[in-house]
């Protein structure tokens, strides 16, 4: 949205909504999609710990024991709940920045 845009933006909607101004409403918006990135990710983390009922430190300990030993499944999952545990981490702490600057 181009500047101009944004002052011709009625400031009654800002108080429709409850927010003082459209940095505050940015900043809730922002939260609320990091909180939900966050969600996704813990939710696909909560399912790997099920599946192998390990902690993702747990399961890398194991997987890495057996590193001569081809299982196509359990590197599938390693690569994929590497992922999600990295983007879970990285998400939490966006989380935490934009609770702390709200």
């Amino acid at each position: 949205m181009h500047t101009n845009q944004i002052k011709n933006i009625d400031t009654d909607i800002f108080s429709a909504l409850h927010y003082n101004s459209i940095e505050e409403a940015g900043l809730e918006m922002l939260y609320l999609m990091a909180c939900t990135k966050l969600f996704n990710y813990n939710s696909e983390d909560t399912l790997y710990k099920a599946k192998y009922k390990l902690s993702f430190e747990e399961f890398t300990k194991e997987y890495e024991k057996k590193n001569n030993e081809e299982n196509f499944e359990e590197e599938d999952d390693y690569l994929a709940w590497q992922f999600v545990h990295e983007n879970s981490l990285f998400w939490g702490k966006k989380v935490e920045e934009l609770r702390n600057c709200c």
